[in-house]
């Protein structure tokens, strides 16, 4: 009988699943199950001589909180999706109720996972998700400013995020940036620019929807100031209940420099504030985590 690790996060979602149902759902389905809530301190629970994978139970955020501690692990990753935006998930396929997500593991089809590595600062940082300048970071800091952090609904709270996005986006002043993507250089005023690992990011916009996070390469994606009013009418059509595709400037390569001559980014779902425009590398770690995924 395979043992598993089920780490979960008790606020994450609408709290549907406690830790006991899920842990249960788990052995139900014929694995032992040890668990520990993401609010402790996870590393020195994870024995990988004493189980055979570790289950998530939370959302994006949860995923990259404990992924940091498992990236020298070499442990298979069975993610029960209970967050908001649910990014990553979205991306894997696992877009499907838990107890078929957890039936889905007798399969062992596993997918692995690049890692984004950003090299400038004081120390090296990781993304999994995206890392870029412009509108997202700002939305990021309106959600906080205007106090919808704290909508509880996870649908009611993706609404607000886009309509907000909405407004940032008609606002937002394009940023001079020069990049340097493979061996071709890319000038412009932009109104973003996100190196993507997965497909969707923030509130589930599909910007890079052809992205594998498992393919060595990142998906850098560019927003020119002239394609304004085409950002506005995919987040108006989305605002209405329609996901339509867009189409806007996408470079894959496995690293990029570039240099944003603004002080504000972000790192997954982190806003960063940095005290003056400083030019950056990314890069790709492949194949640094591996998660369980159903079988296509």
């Amino acid at each position: 009988m395979k043992c598993a690790k089920l780490l979960h996060n008790p606020g994450a979602g609408d709290g549907e699943h406690s830790m006991k149902d899920l842990a249960k759902l788990i052995k139900d389905a014929g694995y032992e199950c040890s668990y520990s809530s993401t609010k402790a301190l996870i590393k020195p629970t994870i024995k990988p001589d004493e189980i055979d994978f570790v289950v998530l139970a939370g959302g994006d955020g949860t995923v990259r909180k404990i992924a940091r501690q498992l990236l020298d692990e070499n442990l298979p990753i069975g993610l029960l999706p209970m967050g908001t935006a649910n990014n990553i998930a979205k991306t894997l396929g696992l877009n499907k109720e838990v107890e078929e997500i957890i039936k889905s593991w007798d399969n062992e089809n596993i997918k692995s996972f690049d890692v984004g590595r950003i090299h400038g600062f004081a120390e090296d940082k990781f993304f999994l998700e995206g890392f870029g300048y412009g509108v997202f970071p700002q939305l990021m800091k309106e959600m906080k400013k205007q106090n919808k952090e704290s909508i509880e609904d996870p649908q009611l709270k993706l609404k607000a995020a886009v309509e907000l996005l909405y407004e940032v986006v008609q606002g937002y002043k394009a940023v001079d940036c020069d990049m340097i993507i493979g061996d071709k250089h890319y000038h412009g005023r932009y109104l973003l620019v996100e190196a993507m690992n997965i497909q969707s990011i923030g509130p589930n916009i599909l910007l890079a929807p052809h992205a594998d996070p498992g393919d060595g390469k990142l998906e850098v994606v560019m927003i020119e100031e002239s394609q304004r009013d085409e950002l506005l009418h995919y987040l108006r059509q989305k605002i209405e209940g329609k996901e339509i595709q867009a189409s806007f400037t996408t470079v894959k390569s496995n690293s990029m420099k570039i240099h944003w001559h603004g002080d504000l980014l972000h790192i997954d779902d982190e806003k960063v504030k940095i005290d003056q425009p400083t030019p950056l590398t990314i890069s790709i770690e492949n194949n640094a985590l591996q998660f369980l995924v159903p079988n296509v």
